[in-house]
């Protein structure tokens, strides 16, 4: 059963892709910046697999200002199914979330820090409506500020973390209940959604 892969939001486990001359790629383009508003040339460009980084573990790509830089990944997504999707970001500084035109989430310029000395990275997320086998694009604008802080216990992240997942349950997971003999009128209500909320993290939409 694949439900967890294609539900969850991990961003280990979020598929993205760009296009490379025509050749679809694996991956997001990346473009850090020394400034922190993304203005001037990127100093580093490279393709990154997923945005899940953690600065005091990964290596920042810029040697100077690492305090204060900024980036901006490109790409696109490719749903396998028909619905609803929700895209879930969080990040030590301002935040900009575009797909296929449309900013689900955008803080960029104010970003909301936690209390002094304590507090989560706070995850903010949107829903977008997607066709399965179209493609949609990506862009994903960070900058990053003080004030943000990196304990674990209390969901801290001085990073930046970026996931998306359909809401909505795979084929085979309809067709799992079935064999279980679960129910018709239980599978479409209770069931079903019970499944959702074990595979899919709950989320707060903009």
């Amino acid at each position: 059963m694949d439900y967890i892969s294609v539900c969850t939001l991990d961003p280990e486990n979020s598929l993205w892709e760009y296009s490379n001359n025509g050749q679809i790629t694996q991956g997001l383009q990346a473009e850090y910046f020394t400034s922190n508003d993304l203005s001037g040339s990127p100093t580093a460009t490279r393709v990154d697999n997923q945005v899940d980084f953690d600065w005091d573990i990964d290596s920042i790509p810029v040697s100077t200002n690492q305090q204060g830089f900024s980036a901006r990944w490109t790409g696109q997504v490719r749903p396998q199914m028909n619905g609803d999707y929700v895209f879930k970001i969080r990040g030590d500084g301002g935040l900009r979330l575009i797909v296929n035109g449309q900013t689900l989430v955008d803080n960029f310029v104010s970003p909301t820090r936690p209390p002094v000395g304590y507090g989560p990275t706070v995850s903010y997320s949107g829903k977008i409506t997607l066709q399965a086998g179209q493609t949609y694009s990506v862009e994903i604008d960070y900058r990053r500020v003080g004030g943000f802080f990196d304990t674990f216990e209390q969901g801290g992240l001085t990073g930046i973390q970026v996931s998306w997942a359909s809401l909505q349950p795979p084929p085979n997971s309809i067709a799992m209940m079935r064999s279980l003999s679960v129910p018709e009128s239980v599978m479409n209500t209770k069931v079903k959604a019970r499944i959702v909320r074990s595979h899919c993290q709950s989320f707060k939409t903009s």
